[in-house]
């Protein structure tokens, strides 16, 4: 089973706005519930391909999630609980605070972790 088959049904973050972010992006979103990636700017211009950009936006599960970083991953054996934060607006905004589904996986573009009990519903727009 390939990791993106464990994402079957689930939701995923991805961390970057780079091609490859852009690339794992459309692939997660034959398999996952609902794909956001999270970038710090504010839009994917001036970091992704103009191709890739035009797929993700005609995705209706893929959504993104602009000047936004993970401030902390929270988890005991597993990540539970990312909290994400406006980089502007310093606003924090809690995704998955008590709620485990296993299988689910959290991904950067840089480094992959594979994780259980991350069940959280990306959110397109502002924190």
């Amino acid at each position: 089973m390939t990791e993106a088959q464990a994402c079957e049904n689930a939701d995923v973050y991805i961390v970057g706005g780079g091609n490859s972010a852009g690339q794992a992006a459309m692939y997660l979103s034959r398999f996952a519930q609902q794909v956001c990636i999270l970038i710090r700017r504010d839009s994917l211009n001036a970091t992704m391909s103009q191709y890739l950009i035009d797929q993700i936006r005609n995705t209706p599960n893929i959504s993104i999630l602009p000047k936004t970083v993970v401030v902390k991953a929270c988890g005991n054996g597993r990540l539970d609980e990312l909290v994400l934060q406006h980089v502007l607006s310093k606003k924090r905004q809690n995704e998955c605070k008590g709620e485990q589904i296993e299988k689910d996986t959290f991904y950067n573009q840089h480094k992959r972790a594979k994780s259980k009990g991350l069940a959280c519903h990306a959110r397109s727009g502002k924190l």
